[in-house]
């Protein structure tokens, strides 16, 4: 599913650090990584209920005077899941606006964490956030087509984020670890009969 899009890896651009710190008060019904990975021959992960895990980078291109941007495409895991979570400490919602940018910089920001710090302490470092929920029907991200051809894959029944970071060579020389809290895949539930998400791991 990602055997056409172009790789172009980075390995020195930003500082990398081990994050094993879960959310407090957030629950997981699946067994995720914080691992980042980089490969276009990774198995793509099942998430269930709410858990939190690292992404697969499986596009990095930069771009700008000076290289000033650099756009990074991360595999979450398999779709379509119900959404990535907001909130301040604790989760409050999931957003529903699955290609669109995200405002990262509200109150109750997207639980998206660069190292140890959630994506909202980064400030200006992050230039745009988008996520795709991995549908049947989603397209390929115009966004980043319009940056580099090349990347013209619609990554159907795949959940992923978009991030643009602006490059600071004073401050940074690696790569981010990146992890997302979410709430998981969509199933079927025998009882409502009707598929949807669940923190139900009897129903897994």
């Amino acid at each position: 599913i990602l055997a056409g899009i172009g790789l172009s890896f980075l390995g020195s651009l930003f500082n990398q650090s081990e994050d094993d710190d879960l959310l407090a008060g957030s629950t997981s019904s699946a067994i995720g990584t914080l691992v980042n990975t980089r490969s276009s021959q990774s198995v793509i992960p099942l998430c269930y209920g709410r858990c939190r895990t690292g992404i697969n980078q499986v596009y990095i291109n930069t771009r700008g005077s000076e290289q000033k941007y650099m756009d990074l495409v991360g595999v979450i895991g398999e779709g379509e899941i119900e959404g990535i979570c907001y909130g301040t400490s604790e989760v409050t919602g999931t957003y529903d606006s699955a290609g669109t940018s995200i405002e990262i910089e509200d109150e109750e920001s997207p639980m998206i964490y660069m190292d140890k710090k959630k994506i909202a302490e980064w400030g200006n470092q992050v230039e745009d956030l988008k996520y795709y929920v991995g549908s049947s029907t989603q397209a390929y991200d115009t966004t980043i087509n319009g940056y580099d051809s090349n990347f013209d894959q619609a990554m159907r029944y795949t959940a992923y984020i978009i991030l643009t970071l602006i490059y600071d060579r004073d401050r940074y020389n690696s790569l981010p670890e990146i992890t997302v809290l979410l709430d998981g895949l969509k199933i079927y539930n025998p009882i409502e009969e009707y598929t949807q998400w669940t923190p139900n791991a009897a129903l897994v």
